[in-house]
């Protein structure tokens, strides 16, 4: 079967072969009267079944943000260095990536810029689709300039040759031939260097640049401060985001402390401020339940940091003065890797505890005392012990759990605790 066009197409000379009006090559669909439908539609209900696969899956934001950007949005990238990917699907792609992220339809509390940050600067590293695709537009320009002894050159030049005459005056020499009407791939990749050319005016074209690389200067033109960051210039925000992002401390308590830090917990004074709701009473008391009420004042919580502030003071030798904005914002000051790292793990898994049964009280009705808060927090953190005992190391053991001797010993190969 053979694909006519130009002059061919409405032929009627047969030559002996069959004519086809459209034909996929490797995946992708070609022919007259081809439709960004014909290529996208089916990528798009891929990219969606992708995330309703994962979408009630009991799952962290950084889960989420990690199922975006490796299962669902790798299904884009073949396609969309071929075919233009069209505003309309663009636009369905992040509304889509976005609501699975926060599990939700009906507001986005963090702007959509934030999250193209690396997480090492308080964002999810969610990769930004049209940047992304820009990137590898601009990759293929690259080597266009760079590679010039290769056949398939000869063709890149023949369609783009005097159009990029400003970045390598070779290209539009008089030696070759060169086209007048711009296929529509190139016009992207015309589109593409334009307006990387407006954010890097003096780039250099010649020598070695990746593809991230390209992305990476693409992402940085996006990249603003944190409101967090400029209202708390005495806070050491590096520090904090390397402990918020620390992989010894379980995801979901990670991703609560990543709220927190951003001021995007869900109390009930948050969302009266965002008018969502008109209740502003704490889920354990009558006081307004603001962040700093529900995590560190409340009558029910305060107790359990108590317990805490025992066990910090004992592990540190008293290095810490163990206050809300230290348990909010993780910034401690420095402490050995195996301190440190305990220490995050007891902070935040208190958090967790103190947010689930806060949402117990709230949407179950459950009776919450302090001493069920400490209870709790006792046996998820002698669960979280004991799962340690048999992934990690005897020595990394010994140094996270047992050289202090307050938090268990062993008798015989089994866990003794002494809390």
């Amino acid at each position: 079967m053979v694909l006519a066009f130009g002059n061919l197409k409405n032929s009627a000379q047969q030559f002996g072969v069959s004519w086809v009006e459209s034909q996929k090559i490797l995946g992708v669909r070609f022919g007259h009267d081809i439709t960004a439908d014909d290529n996208w539609n089916k990528i798009c209900n891929n990219f969606q079944r992708v995330l309703f696969t994962y979408e009630k899956r009991d799952m962290s934001i950084f889960g989420r943000a990690n199922i975006v950007k490796v299962l669902a949005c790798s299904k884009l990238w073949y396609v969309s260095t071929i075919v233009d990917l069209p505003a309309g699907y663009l636009k369905r792609f992040n509304s889509s990536m976005f609501k699975f992220i926060w599990g939700t339809k009906k507001f986005e509390p963090l702007k959509r810029q934030i999250l193209f940050h690396d997480r090492r600067y308080g964002g999810l590293s969610v990769v930004h689709i049209y940047y992304k695709i820009l990137a590898l537009r601009l990759k293929h320009v690259h080597n266009i300039i760079n590679s010039k002894n290769v056949k398939w050159n000869y063709f890149a030049k023949y369609w783009l040759g005097h159009s990029l005459k400003n970045l390598d005056s070779s290209l539009a020499s008089n030696s070759v031939p060169h086209g007048q009407v711009i296929p529509t791939f190139y016009k992207g990749c015309l589109t593409a260097v334009e307006t990387f050319s407006k954010l890097y005016p003096d780039f250099v074209w010649h020598g070695e640049c990746t593809t991230k690389q390209f992305y990476d200067l693409l992402l940085n033109s996006l990249f603003t401060e944190l409101a967090v960051v400029r209202n708390l210039p005495q806070i050491d925000f590096n520090l904090v985001w390397r402990n918020v992002n620390n992989s010894f401390v379980d995801p979901q308590a990670r991703s609560l402390a990543w709220r927190l830090v951003h001021d995007i917990v869900p109390t009930m004074w948050t969302l009266f401020c965002r008018r969502h709701t008109f209740e502003k009473k704490c889920a354990f008391c009558d006081q307004v339940e603001t962040v700093e009420h529900i995590f560190y004042f409340c009558d029910k919580v305060h107790p359990l940091w108590g317990v805490i502030r025992n066990m910090v003071n004992i592990l540190t030798l008293n290095k810490i003065k163990l206050d809300f904005k230290l348990i909010r914002y993780l910034n401690f000051p420095k402490l050995s890797k195996f301190q440190l790292e305990v220490v995050l793990v007891l902070v935040n898994l208190a958090k967790q505890v103190i947010w689930g049964n806060r949402n117990d009280a709230r949407f179950r009705s459950k009776s919450v005392t302090s001493q069920a808060i400490i209870s709790q927090f006792i046996e998820k953190l002698r669960f979280r012990i004991t799962v340690d005992k048999s992934r990690l190391s005897a020595m990394n053991f010994y140094y996270y759990w047992l050289v202090s001797g307050m938090f268990c010993d062993i008798d015989r190969e089994k866990l003794v605790f002494n809390f």
